[in-house]
């Protein structure tokens, strides 16, 4: 008997049918018969629901937790991308059930301070293995950077040491350990497993090659100091501005050489990096009149600004750029007695500004860390009393909603770990508990430590690292 329905359809149109299924849909298609199997076993098909992070990274882990990832090959063995799938979920059902090992260790330095920072910047984790941390002496003086393979026990591996102990920051960027001290930006190489890091080169920080010929306006002078800059890394470059000028400055650090440096259409000051598209950059920059800030899209291929940006006042809580809409959350108008915790949520076009939506969220200011708060699958999580709030990104309408713990104060981290949200909440009593949002509840893993202590983790959130005064804890789930 010839072959009817879906079974009669070529393996090119049973490829492009799943486009329009879940998952589920295509592991349960997938478990029918022998030509679905066969169909369904293919890269381009698992390439939808895979992130966009390269998963082959699992592959090389050694496992820690149990129990381990086993592929049981029983019938034609599965394609990459699909094996890529299965090494995904297990990771998240180890987040779900709290599948980890504990691993912590005392040192000899407080790497905490009093603020929550840390001495580096940007991604700290090398290798998914290599912890990097400025030693922090009375919270301010740091005159080494060490190095702690954290794999398992956490043990120190190295340290690197700083002749200026008030130096501003660390980066790394690829294979590089970017260090800078004033106006002077050290490059040392990396060659762990070996425990030295020479310096590749070096260059000083300057101000020539604006690339527009508008003229720059100050606000204010700074001497030629390293007073007044701050320092970002997007990918291999390292950039730069000076406070009180409108310029940026961008430096390849693989190449080791100067892209160039770059006027803000407007005059004004405190240029930051405040994230990065597939092929954009967006730069927040505030004015001196506190109604007329911009958010910025810079073109980094062909080196110039969009003739579009974001024009908002004041100074709000957290900006997330989704798509071609900026959503803005701001505290409440506190002369409003009843509304003092409340956060105003708006939703704007970027390119005319104009206002779409707007909601106000009752005491949604207990979770005031909002820095955190991201877009997932097109929704974000907002804490209002007792409840988790899921809420669409563009219309603020409630989707969903669920009871938490009534003595939670705010939210203080936001995990993505493979589409689904994880939450981080600090009680009355500082203490954390961790929250899976798809699931609605509360995962069973205590964590040790409280919300003001630094955390970190590795780019496949397979390690949590919290920093507690003197002790350092890692948290695997792999």
């Amino acid at each position: 008997m010839e072959p009817a329905g879906l079974l009669s359809l070529p393996i090119e149109v049973v490829h492009h049918l799943t486009s329009f299924l879940s998952v589920e849909d295509v592991l349960s298609c997938s478990l029918t018969c022998h030509y679905l199997r066969f169909a369904l076993n293919d890269n381009m098909v698992w390439k939808r629901y895979l992130p966009e992070q390269d998963l082959t990274s699992l592959e090389s882990l050694e496992q820690h937790v149990q129990p381990t990832f086993q592929l049981e090959q029983t019938l034609a063995p599965l394609c990459d991308n699909w094996i890529h799938f299965m090494r995904k979920t297990h990771l998240l059902n180890n987040w779900r059930e709290s599948n980890v090992v504990d691993y912590e260790a005392k040192s000899s330095f407080n790497y905490g301070g009093r603020h929550r920072t840390l001495k580096g910047k940007g991604q700290l984790i090398y290798q998914d293995r290599y912890l990097f941390l400025g030693r922090f002496i009375n919270d301010f003086h740091s005159d080494g950077i060490e190095v702690w393979d954290i794999d398992t026990i956490p043990v120190l591996h190295s340290v690197l040491l700083i002749n200026d102990v008030n130096y501003n920051s660390f980066h790394l960027v690829g294979t590089y350990l970017v260090v800078v001290i004033c106006l002077i930006v050290n490059v040392h190489s990396i060659t762990i497993p070996e425990k030295e890091y020479p310096l590749s080169f070096s260059f000083s920080i300057t101000e020539e090659d604006v690339t527009f010929n508008q003229q720059c306006q100050h606000f204010s002078r700074h001497d030629e100091r390293c007073v007044g800059w701050k320092h970002w890394t997007v990918d291999q470059y390292l950039v730069s501005n000076k406070c009180g000028e409108n310029v940026i400055h961008i430096w390849d650090i693989t190449k080791a050489c100067k892209i160039g440096s770059f006027c803000s259409p407007f005059d004004g000051f405190s240029i930051s990096v405040h994230s990065k598209t597939k092929d954009n950059w967006f730069l927040r920059q505030e004015m001196q009149c506190p109604n007329e800030n911009y958010l910025l899209k810079f073109y980094f291929e062909n080196k110039t600004f969009s003739e579009y940006c974001f024009k908002y006042g004041g100074y709000p809580q957290h900006i997330i750029i989704y798509g071609s809409h900026v959503i803005l959350f701001k505290n409440a108008d506190q002369c409003n007695s009843e509304g003092w915790y409340d956060t105003v949520c708006t939703v704007h076009d970027f390119n005319t500004s104009l206002e779409l939506k707007k909601r106000r969220f009752n005491n949604a200011n207990k979770h005031y860390l909002l820095q955190s708060t991201s877009v997932v699958n097109g929704k974000f999580i907002i804490l209002c009393f007792d409840c988790f709030q899921i809420i669409d990104a563009l219309s603020l309408e409630t989707l969903d909603h669920f009871q938490c713990d009534f003595g939670i104060k705010f939210i203080v981290h936001h995990f993505n770990v493979s589409g689904s949200v994880f939450v981080v909440t600090s009680d009355s009593k500082y203490i954390l508990d961790m929250w899976d949002i798809t699931k609605k509840r509360k995962v069973p893993l205590k964590l040790k430590a409280v919300y003001s202590d630094p955390l970190c983790s590795d780019g496949m959130l397979t390690k949590l690292i919290f920093l507690t005064y003197y002790k350092i804890q890692v948290y695997r789930f792999w």
